[in-house]
């Protein structure tokens, strides 16, 4: 089965030898099947690297290291997949231009990048059996549920380290803490939490993971409030299968979405009613196709999660610039239950009230404005399509 995958994403090279493998294989030398799909697989790996920022290609390359043994009970403690990365940018010149936004300071697209990489190696570290013979699971970013942004200096004068810690365990999902850290006092600068879960690599479900165990007073604070994070998800999930609950919920969304609505089709249908500087929603969207190509692929060959995070919140950016007139930075990001990248405002003449709103991939982002002079109050409005 891995050679067969190999087939699709190895060099020609690899797909002579990955062939050779596939017929020794029907003669029962599996072991010669593995040491040739590997390299395939090992070839693949590199090549996808090579397009990635020296910080995700260093975390792949840990994948490739054996994780601590599992404890007697089959758990694992947090300690034996956290993982820290380096970023020295006061020494190494080609790393601080590489992280550089266009206002000075660190490219949060790029840490955010990064910080996929992170997770799905402490993941990989969590979920790995130590034994070379057994194939890991697939891991699977789920989502990230929010993102952010403690200190928007994020200077390129500064030192600072990235760590990724697991924080709790399901029977196949598991939730990921990544923070970027001041090296000097370890303050926290930027922090983002994602979902990952394992599945089957024959496609026929969830892998179960090893259990959790944490040992220090913050271990065990961090697994319980996840812990309640994803029983009241689970109940959610739950009461949106009840029918009268369904309904319910359903009833006042539609409230809410008829009082949104009411400004904005005063706009659309009557202009010389509507206030001044009035600006509808659907105006101030920005779209971006983009063709993946295979040096936007992961480890496993399929579209890296990082870069499609990456180009999100880039858009979200350019939403927000191009609405306010001015620069403006990420502040937080949650998972929402919109697609639509849009400034999303009504914007009128009035007290200053420097922010901005922005949906984007399933995200909710906060904007803040740099502007430091009278800038235009925004308000959320739309009109009915």
């Amino acid at each position: 089965m891995i050679a067969s995958n190999c087939l699709r994403r190895a060099a020609p090279l690899h797909r002579l030898l990955a062939r050779t493998a596939l017929s020794r294989c029907s003669r029962g030398t599996s072991a010669l099947c593995r040491c040739l799909s590997t390299t395939a697989a090992d070839d693949a790996r590199t090549a996808a690297a090579a397009h990635r920022t020296s910080v995700t290609q260093h975390l792949w390359k840990l994948r490739e290291s054996q994780a601590p043994p599992l404890r007697p009970d089959g758990s694992r403690l947090p300690a034996d997949s956290r993982v820290v990365v380096a970023y020295d940018l006061t020494q190494d010149k080609e790393l601080r231009n590489r992280y550089e936004s266009a206002f000075g300071t660190l490219r949060v697209g790029r840490l955010l990048e990064d910080m996929d990489a992170l997770a799905g190696s402490v993941a990989y570290l969590h979920v790995d059996d130590g034994n070379p013979d057994t194939a890991p699971p697939i891991l699977v970013t789920a989502s990230m549920e929010r993102l952010e942004v403690r200190d928007d200096t994020l200077a390129l004068d500064e030192d600072y380290n990235l760590v990724g810690s697991l924080v709790w365990a399901g029977r196949s999902s598991l939730e990921i803490v990544a923070e970027l850290r001041h090296k000097d006092s370890d303050a926290v600068a930027l922090s983002a939490v994602f979902t990952f879960v394992a599945r089957k690599r024959d496609g026929s479900g969830g892998h179960t993971v090893p259990p959790l165990t944490p040992e220090t007073e913050t271990e065990k604070r961090l697994f319980a409030d996840a812990a309640k994070i994803q029983a009241a998800r689970k109940e959610q999930r739950q009461a949106a299968k009840d029918p009268s609950k369904k309904a319910e919920s359903a009833a006042a969304r539609d409230a809410q979405i008829e009082a949104l609505l009411k400004p904005g089709r005063i706009a659309r249908d009557f202009p010389g009613q509507a206030d001044e500087g009035f600006v509808l929603m659907h105006e101030t969207s920005l779209k971006n196709a983009i063709t993946t190509q295979p040096q936007v692929r992961n480890t496993a060959g399929r579209v890296f999660g990082g870069a499609l995070m990456r180009y999100a919140l880039e858009l979200a950016f350019a939403t927000a610039y191009a609405f306010s007139g001015c620069r403006t930075g990420v502040i937080f990001a949650r998972r929402s239950a919109s697609m639509a990248c849009h400034a999303g405002a009504r914007r009128r003449r009035g007290p200053s009230r420097k922010s901005t709103s922005c949906d984007q991939l399933k995200w909710g982002l906060s904007w803040r404005s740099s502007r430091t002079s009278s800038t235009s109050a925004t308000r959320a409005a739309s009109a009915s399509t």
